[in-house]
């Protein structure tokens, strides 16, 4: 399963949340439904009445009976081009050994990524090799490597954060030293699963791995690397102080390939191109000579590394004189390593010309390439003409090379930001928790499950001992099996099971419907969570559930989700200096002073929700190490402010961070969400007894959802019946009448919702129709 994005996106999957692994939002838990449902319109019309009686008759198979089918994407896939291959990921009933990997290759596959601590692979295979792999009595499931996407004071005030902290009296000489100061009196860290976690003077990131598999060419046993910066953004400049052709004099190395003579003897030291001293624009330094003794074709170039790049643009000082008739220079510019080139610009002389140029510009934005050169060449020659060439520089601007979407270090600003860089304004719910980043996602907020599978088997491997409590997935994919067999949620479970807290976003697609919840978010385990939409106000009557927040139940295991909301529309938070998302939404920047609007960004989305309840389990588990995951989502659940909103929509109820902190009781067991399901003989919805599913009473239902959305005589579960009419949501039937989405289609020729949207970036639409606005 492909991963975007926080952070999404292929034709049998749903549509890329907008709250963005791309990255939540984006990668993980954003997959668009279908361009149809995005742009607010119908699908393409199929026989409705058909499509909806082969889905009644599915649902009811899966709810009574536990059936779990094929998933649907391969139905695409089988009988494709010749050669063909599709990545999936492979799920054994035992530990793995060499007869399983060979096995793969005897059918024609290749082995793409191994785990360490998951019974799981990831692969390339052909169509009919899958089925016969599926086959296999060691194999438990093969799926698709889906692709997934990453997804303000008032919101503070909304969750009931109890603090303020103390940034404005540290005493350290840097921002970093602070952070470190303050970091260092916590004892749980925070993992981001997302886009990274980029450079911020509010965020304290203890680590950064990156598990992007795009990032490692040829990836596989060891499946996640220590992310290094390679110092992308800055300058490569020549100022020629000695007579060579190998200086590299700014804060990017140019590489090892020096200044490269063509038509001459390849020396600095002599010939009609040479590195000196007499001449040049500032008389007292050295420069690049063309003297007149070279003939036209003379040139000298060097190539650069401009593949990071959003920008880059070069400046160099020159002179030319003693013209006798006439004389011209060209600056080229290749992108394939000199075998083809573009003029960038003439530099022409006339008798008794002397030209003096100081800080000539010329932008090589459009001429991004890791294999970029650059060339000074004599077009027209002059006997005695001569060019003085110095100070070369190209200024390069970068996406963060720790976080170039931008996504997972707003997220990571929820959670963790000191808010030093706004003077407080833009803390997060828990400042100064160490971030451990593990980047999923590529530039555009993009990966594939098999990616975030890797994050969370490096964090059964090594979570503990780098104090890691709380693991956060802002992002999500569509479902397409059941989270019994859903490789992505058997991961977060196994994490989970672990003693890690898990915390996902449900997605971003409730304006579509009920059963809109993405994956990971459908696990019974672990905590799922929606948007809340606070208008600013000290009212709380007037916040509602944000409209693109994702509703349960879940589709196929008709789980009861999100577990409970949190603020999360027009979420101010940090952005590091260059992002993908930065310059893309240049209206999305908050209104304030200095330098702050450049730092942080708003944006709305589950993925931010989801934040906002990771900082508040890890400050309940600050307050007492011994809590289990379970008794962290129980407590979150119980202590949320009620509002009047179903539970499929609101859960049980608005993040609460002092009612949460103050909070007792424990459960010994899994706090599993329930499962919901119809009941056609008392026409109504069964939904389990969590006091009995929990094994206490202290955890019925009448104390996760009192005073919430009401049921007929307040009664919440009293003979497992939830709604006595069989009505669900106002206007919408749940079974009655099959219909799950009004004027959606179900699937067509495999896909899940026909005419797919394939925008993978649903983040960066800011218009109306999209979730980055109030609502």
């Amino acid at each position: 399963m492909n991963l975007t994005q926080g952070l999404c996106d292929r034709p049998h999957s749903w549509p890329a949340d907008p709250d963005r692994v791309h990255t939540s939002e984006s990668a993980m838990t954003l997959f668009e439904y279908t361009k149809g449902i995005n742009n607010g319109t119908s699908a393409t019309p199929v026989n409705r009445k058909k499509t909806v009686n082969k889905l009644k008759f599915v649902l009811t198979a899966i709810a009574m009976t536990g059936l779990c089918f094929a998933p649907i994407a391969f139905a695409s896939h089988e009988g494709g081009a010749k050669g063909e291959k599709i990545d999936v990921i492979i799920g054994y009933k035992a530990r793995l050994d060499r007869s399983q990997s060979d096995n793969v290759r005897r059918n024609g596959g290749k082995i793409k990524r191994e785990f360490g601590k998951l019974r799981m692979r990831s692969a390339s295979l052909p169509p009919r090799a899958i089925e016969r792999l599926k086959r296999s009595r060691r194999v438990a499931f093969v799926v698709p490597d889906e692709r997934i996407e990453s997804f303000s004071a008032s919101a503070r005030a909304t969750a009931n954060v109890p603090y303020q902290a103390t940034w404005n009296t540290l005493t350290t000489r840097t921002q970093l030293e602070s952070q470190k100061k303050m970091a260092s009196t916590k004892q749980v860290g925070v993992a981001v699963i997302d886009s990274g976690v980029g450079r911020h003077g509010d965020l304290y990131v203890a680590q950064r791995i990156d598990c992007y598999n795009g990032a490692v060419p040829g990836l596989s046993t060891s499946p996640c690397v220590t992310d290094v910066d390679d110092g992308a953004t800055g300058v490569y400049l020549d100022n020629f102080d000695v007579t060579a052709f190998n200086n590299s004099d700014g804060s990017i190395k140019w590489g090892l390939t020096p200044w490269v003579e063509f038509g001459d003897n390849n020396s600095p030291s002599g010939g009609s191109v040479s590195v000196e001293i007499d001449n040049c624009p500032d008389p007292a330094s050295r420069c690049i000579e063309f003297d007149g003794r070279g003939g036209v074709g003379d040139a000298v170039q060097r190539p650069v590394d401009l593949s990071k790049a959003n920008s880059a643009i070069l400046t160099f000082d020159y002179r030319i004189y003693s013209v006798r008739d006439h004389v011209s220079y060209t600056l080229d510019v290749s992108t394939d390593g000199g075998n083809n080139w573009s003029s960038l610009a003439t530099y022409s002389a006339q008798n008794g010309d002397n030209l003096l140029v100081f800080g000539e510009t010329i932008d090589l934005s459009a001429y991004r390439s890791a294999d970029a050169v650059i060339r000074f060449r004599v077009h027209e020659y002059d006997p005695d003409a001569h060019m003085y060439i110095d100070n070369v520089a190209i200024q390069v601007i970068a996406d963060d090379a720790y976080d170039p979407f931008g996504h997972g270090t707003h997220v990571a600003g929820v959670i963790g930001a000191s808010g030093a860089s706004s003077n407080g304004a833009y803390q997060g719910i828990a400042p100064y928790t160490p971030i451990h980043s593990l980047r999923v996602f590529d530039e555009n907020g993009v990966g594939n499950v098999s990616d975030a599978i890797a994050a969370l088997d490096w964090i059964l491997a090594n979570g503990a001992k780098h104090g890691i409590g709380v693991v956060n997935l802002s992002l999500g994919k569509a479902l397409e099996e059941s989270n019994t067999t859903d490789p992505l949620v058997l991961a977060v479970e196994a994490v989970w099971d672990a003693g890690f807290v898990v915390v996902a976003s449900a997605g971003n697609y409730g304006r579509d419907g009920n059963f809109t919840i993405t994956s990971p978010g459908n696990s019974r385990k672990i905590i799922t969570v929606g948007s809340l939409t606070d208008n600013g106000t000290s009212n709380f009557n007037d916040d509602y559930v944000s409209t693109y927040s994702s509703r349960g139940p879940t589709l196929i295991d008709h789980i009861m989700k999100p577990d409970l909301v949190a603020p999360g529309n027009r979420y101010i938070a940090p952005v590091p200096g260059e992002s993908k998302m930065k310059r893309d939404m240049p209206d999305r920047k908050p209104n304030c002073a200095g330098t702050c609007q450049e730092r942080y960004l708003e944006m709305s989305g589950t993925s931010m929700a989801a934040g906002a309840v990771s900082a508040t389990a890890a400050l309940m588990l600050e307050q007492d190490a011994t809590l289990s995951p379970s008794t962290v989502k129980a407590r979150l659940m119980r202590s949320a402010r009620k509002i009047d909103a179903d539970p499929v929509t609101a859960g049980a109820g608005v993040l609460d961070v002092t009612a949460a902190l103050a909070e007792t009781g424990t459960v010994a067991g899994q706090a599993l969400s329930p499962r919901m399901m119809r009941n056609d003989t008392d026409n109504a919805i069964f939904v389990e007894d969590t006091a009995a599913l929990w094994g206490d009473s202290t955890w019925g239902a009448a104390f996760l959802w009192t005073d919430g959305f009401l049921w007929t005589d307040a009664y919440l579960w009293t003979d497992a019946f939830l709604w006595t009419d069989a009505f669900l949501w106002t206007d919408a039937f749940l079974w009655t009448d099959a219909f799950l989405w009004t004027d959606a289609f179900l699937w067509t020729d495999g896909f899940l919702w026909t005419d797919a949207v394939q925008d993978l970036s649903p983040l960066h639409e800011v218009t109306p129709e999209h979730a980055l606005n109030d609502d």
